[in-house]
């Protein structure tokens, strides 16, 4: 948790009508470090391993949906894992035969994911 700062001004230098002095004034401020300032708990500790969204997509354990994402009003880049690609978007022709009724394609059923 970043940590709080507090600084407090004492003002002595103001004077009342006749000369006396006024009761000092005293200012106090309280600030927090910016979030982007704030130094992280591993910060300091190696990387061990790494493993990205490119390397995710490279697997296949992401699917990339980035195209049609943005078609859907999305603004920054989105991926599927391989579980709801399978699950929900795949539509073989196996599923076609078995569902004759059913006119689905992939294209719509990603669309109705997003």
């Amino acid at each position: 948790m970043p940590e709080t700062v507090l600084r407090v001004e004492i003002d002595r230098s103001r004077r009342l009508r006749g000369g006396r002095r006024s009761p000092a004034q005293m200012t106090a401020t309280a600030t927090t470090p910016h979030p982007s300032e704030a130094q992280h708990p591993f910060d300091d500790t190696p990387v061990i391993h790494r493993y990205t969204r490119a390397d995710a997509i490279r697997d296949g354990m992401l699917a990339d949906v980035t195209e049609t994402a943005r078609e859907a009003g999305f603004r920054i880049p989105a991926a599927i894992t391989a579980a709801v690609q399978d699950q929900c978007v795949r539509w073989t022709e196996d599923d076609a035969r078995r569902k004759p009724r059913v006119h689905q394609d992939e294209d719509g059923r990603l669309w109705d994911v997003l």
